[in-house]
């Protein structure tokens, strides 16, 4: 998952937001909320779907959005 935090960089978009990993559209979180309880919880976005492998190397993560996720396995 690609997730952009608020941070104020000038000349980009700071609103916080998940990135679909395969397609690349974007769900907006709300900022004037906590944070969603699945970013907390180390899960996918309601509709998407995580798949997440851990390795020698680290951890591989990507999230799709509802349209990317069919043929991708939950993990």
């Amino acid at each position: 998952m690609t997730y952009r935090c608020g941070i104020h960089i000038p000349g980009t978009d700071t609103r916080p937001r998940v990135i679909c990993d395969e397609c690349g559209s974007v769900l907006a979180v709300r900022q004037d909320r906590p944070s969603p309880m699945w970013l907390l919880d180390n899960k996918a976005p309601p509709g998407w779907v995580l798949v997440r492998r851990e390795t020698d190397d680290g951890v591989w993560r990507r999230d799709y959005c509802p349209q990317c996720k069919g043929g991708h396995t939950e993990e």
